[in-house]
């Protein structure tokens, strides 16, 4: 079995060619707000951060109220992002990690980026110089020199670099700071198989030499006490930080009161306000008078990405489950400050025939009743559901959500309370979920495929099918009993008996099937994205219950992605690309960009059309849910 958020990953399909059509917005995303992000503090400004998000770069000018994009023309969303700390309008951003990174500099704060040389394959931004934007260390490797990598500096903005200090192979640069008061003086940890130690330089960043004796190897973090610099601290592997007050040549651990188990620290940082070190851990916030104190837990909210603003007091922003939150108490109590940041990862969509929307993610179900503009936030009530579909049926929407952990829930107040729906499901994830024309309901889980019988009991129906994952279950509109899923590597499945008995569905030959959709109004309609392992996906339409398949040809590189079919029109059909949507209006024949593009990285894997047809609205990893205004473009690119 496999899930909706894996399917995603598995169909994303490539770049369709763009059309650009003033004013028409194309995508866009209203929320729900929150989300995972980086948080990057301004080095002058308290009431100024930054957020890497998949979605883009953000931007806050007071102190977490409103966030706003700002990245200008950099093409996607960067990986590390620093700012230049003696002229915070120098910008330098990473992207394509992992891939193929691209080393990006801006001297305007961002409004232009310009594409800089890089030595080799950049891997990491750690530093700025503090005395000069214009030096600047990143790591990299040679990806023509098997296992070479080194920490590499540039004293003129990036367009040129040497070599300072030679690393080995699967090694990474954790971290690099500078003692505040002197430039000259920085600190670095290094990661690795070989070789985990912290190195110093006291020339600039020109040579380094290794630091720390008394230091287990793993430094993950590593901060500085500005009004004592030659303290600093280090948090190493689970758990653990250690203390220097000698410049890094002899390391202590600090006393106990630190959790133990699987409660990562995440992020490490000194206030000089309190003269406390605190790190932030999947079992919440934690404190030390000077490091020289035991641990005590401040808050047990589980943070990440913490970060201290300047000034005095000194706010605290974090990333918390939901998004962004701040503390002006010095981590006791928080607030959410993610307003305009759309970086949710949504589960599952599902829409009303009153055309109220919702969107579930790991811990939230949001309703939203103006076509996604705004959204009402309804914490979940079970522990372990993370939602994988959706279902909304009657009206008012009485609400079922197929989760990971949690079996299948059922709500009849749009997700303010939950309750099981029906008993006998194995343990286990629960992928999707639907209802047959005559109100029977099936779902699909990792063990196979349940139906609920009149007792209210789950009961299997798989028999027949496959050792194969399964992707997705689909009905028919019209006939009970025939019902279709989709195998990676046993092609498509049929029953005609309500599930008792399955059998292939002999005309689609090709054994991996990602997407599958059925019309909602018209019988043995059916559309798969489906393909052998050792080719891109291509779209395939049966017009009798899957007996023969008709390919089409979809103007995408690596074929189609999500398919939604228009319930008021059955010959529009919709398929998302990696930076646009497609558009058939003859059931597949051709197809055409409508405009305005997905933000890369953004995967767009779910799409549900309104009941009228004029809104769709993608589900995503890291965007919240993106919305397109149908009947505005077509108005656009059809002027009467």
């Amino acid at each position: 079995m496999i899930g909706a958020l894996a399917l995603g990953l598995l169909r994303f399909a490539a770049l369709p060619e763009r059309v650009d059509v003033q004013p028409v917005p194309g995508w866009t995303s209203n929320g729900p707000d929150g989300g995972l992000v980086h948080l990057i503090a301004h080095p002058t400004e308290p009431s100024t951060l930054y957020a890497i998000s998949s979605g883009g770069l953000l931007k806050t000018n007071t102190a977490g109220e409103r966030w706003f994009r700002f990245a200008g023309n950099l093409p996607q969303a960067p990986d590390y992002f620093v700012l230049g700390p003696e002229d915070p309008l120098r910008l330098y951003a990473l992207t394509g990690y992992g891939s193929l990174p691209r080393l990006f500099r801006s001297a305007d704060g961002g409004s232009t980026w310009t594409v800089l040389q890089q030595p080799h394959d950049a891997q990491g931004l750690p530093a700025v110089d503090p005395s000069s934007s214009d030096t600047l260390f990143i790591f990299s490797e040679d990806p023509f020199l098997l296992g070479y990598c080194s920490l590499d500096r540039s004293d003129d903005g990036g367009q040129t670099w040497s070599s300072v200090f030679p690393c080995f192979a699967d090694s990474s640069v954790s971290s690099l700071r500078f003692d505040p008061t002197n430039s000259n003086v920085a600190y670095a940890g290094i990661l690795g198989d070989i070789f985990n130690r912290v190195i110093k330089s006291v020339d600039g960043g020109r040579s380094w030499f290794e630091s720390g004796a008394g230091l287990p190897d793993g430094v993950e973090d590593l901060v500085i006490d500005r009004d004592h610099p030659t303290t600093l601290f280090a948090q190493v592997g689970q758990n653990s930080v250690f203390k220097t007050t000698d410049g890094g040549a002899h390391w202590q651990p600090t006393p106990a009161g630190l959790p133990s188990g699987p409660g990562t620290p995440v992020s490490l940082a000194y206030d000089r306000n309190s003269q406390s070190v605190y790190l932030a851990t999947g079992f919440g916030l934690f404190r030390s008078l000077h490091g020289d104190e035991p641990w005590s837990l401040v808050s047990a909210l589980p943070i990440q990405s913490l970060v201290l603003t300047p000034g005095a007091p000194s706010a605290f922003f974090a990333v918390g489950p939901d998004g962004v939150v701040a503390s002006m108490d010095s981590g006791v109590t928080w607030i959410e400050a993610d307003r305009g940041i759309h970086a949710v990862g949504v589960g599952a969509l599902a829409i009303s025939t009153s055309r109220l929307l919702f969107a579930a993610s790991a811990t939230n179900l949001f309703v939203s009743r103006d076509h996604g503009r705004s959204w009402t936030e309804h914490p979940v009530s079970y522990p372990n559901g993370t939602v994988e579909d959706l279902l909304a049926v009657g009206d008012p929407p009485v609400l079922f959500a197929a989760t990971l952990g949690e079996g299948v829930q059922r709500s009849t107040n749009e997700g303010m309370s939950w309750a099981p729906f029906g008993t006998g499901l194995p343990q286990g994830p629960v992928y999707f979920i639907l209802r047959t024309a005559s109100g029977r309901f099936f779902v699909e889980t990792s063990t196979g495929i349940f139906t609920l019988d009149e007792f209210g009991v789950w009961q299997p129906r798989s028999s027949g099918l496959p050792e194969y994952q399964l992707t997705r279950l689909v009905a028919d509109a019209t006939d009970p009993d025939v019902l279709y899923v989709g195998t990676l590597g046993a092609g498509l499945y049929r029953t005609a008996d309500g599930g008792i008995t399955w059998a292939p569905a002999a005309g689609l030959l090709e054994p991996q099937v990602y997407e599958l959709t059925a019309d909602p109004k018209n019988s043995g309609l059916l559309y798969a994205a489906a393909s052998d392992p050792n080719h891109a996906p291509m779209l395939w339409k049966s017009m009798d219950s899957g007996g023969s398949w008709t390919e089409l040809l979809v103007p995408s590189a690596n074929g189609p992605g999500e398919i939604a079919i228009d319930p008021s029109n059955v010959d529009r059909i919709y398929s998302t690309a990696a930076s646009g949507l497609l558009r058939s209006d003859d059931g597949g024949s051709t197809w055409r960009p409508l405009p305005g593009g997905l933000d890369s990285p953004v995967r767009a894997y779910r799409l549900i059309v309104e009941p009228d047809g004029d809104w769709i609205h993608a589900a995503t990893l890291g965007q919240s849910v993106l919305d397109f205004e149908v009947g505005r473009t077509t108005r656009m690119l059809n002027p009467r």
